[in-house]
């Protein structure tokens, strides 16, 4: 039986928001056979900006949850996502987010690992390398988690669990964590890669490519969603240390010498270095984040 992948993604006010959801779904179209987007109701037109993208994609409606706890609005519709994927009885579904893109040149390893362990049943997942871009598309943190999972097995056996970054297993073992991305569970996890070789694949975050405004801005949806239920006072307090902590970091950041993909050469040509970049080995901060979170290079 042929090998199939549905595409599927969930989002509201992805204009305001300023999110390249045009340029991540492009960039995994090449490896949908059917996409399923669930626009949330919201204040801008991304209803009709999702629509406008590609003929393949098919919309369905939603109204977000305003309250509850840490992340849960997004558990909620990402599995609204999953579910419709889950009914189109392809056989992987690809959980995409609207600021994650896919390097062209990784398509045919993709391809191949949905291939080899489409039809291996013990198989639910297909990991990624994570690359976290922050501030600017040159500057890279290796102290955010560097692997995710995004190609599931639609048979039922998975649902997303936490805020809704990752599958778990529905059934497991007594004792063991159920979260894919953190354990591998034996065998029921394989590398987004060529299994004949080569290298993996990677998925690039731009999340966090925000000037100090937007970034400012982007923190404070993050209030409503992570900390709603805390006190303004605490609230204030986890948004101020957010912001701090990616700033102060700065200088400890990776610089990225290789390719974005294709879709995104004209947002990373028009986006300059929030300032320059000193050597990283010379940087006190480094060595700082060596020591707390190990050296990550």
């Amino acid at each position: 039986m042929a090998t199939s992948v549905c595409g599927f993604s969930y989002g509201r006010n992805l204009i305001r928001t300023s999110y390249p959801v045009v340029q991540a779904i492009r960039s995994v179209l090449p490896l949908c056979d059917e996409f399923v987007f669930v626009v949330g109701k919201g204040e801008d037109d991304t209803r009709g900006l999702i629509a406008s993208i590609d003929p393949r994609i098919r919309i369905v409606d939603s109204v977000w949850q305003e309250s509850g706890k840490a992340g849960e609005v997004f558990l909620l519709e990402g599995q609204k996502a999953m579910d419709a994927a889950t009914a189109t009885r392809c056989t992987w579904g690809l959980h995409l987010f609207c600021d994650e893109v896919y390097h062209e040149d990784d398509v045919p390893a993709v391809r191949a690992a949905c291939e080899a362990w489409g039809g291996k049943d013990e198989v639910k997942a297909l990991l990624f390398r994570f690359l976290n871009f922050v501030f600017d598309y040159r500057s890279i943190d290796p102290w955010m988690y560097r692997k995710v999972s995004r190609i599931y097995k639609l048979d039922g056996s998975t649902h997303l669990v936490g805020d809704g970054c990752g599958p778990a297993l529905k059934s497991f073992p007594a004792g063991m964590n159920p979260y894919l991305d953190k354990h591998h569970l034996g065998g029921h996890v394989r590398w987004a890669a060529d299994p004949k070789g080569g290298p993996k694949a990677q998925i690039f975050h731009y999340n966090w490519v925000r000037s100090p405004e937007q970034m400012k801005a982007k923190i404070s949806v993050m209030e409503d969603q992570y900390w709603g239920n805390l006190p303004k006072e605490e609230r204030a307090i986890k948004a101020a240390q957010k912001f701090d902590r990616f700033m102060t970091k700065y200088d400890a950041m990776r610089t990225f010498t290789g390719t974005h993909p294709a879709v995104m050469r004209e947002l990373v040509a028009a986006w300059p270095p929030l300032k320059t970049h000193r050597n990283r080995w010379l940087s006190p901060r480094f060595y700082q984040e060596c020591l707390r979170h190990g050296v990550k290079l």
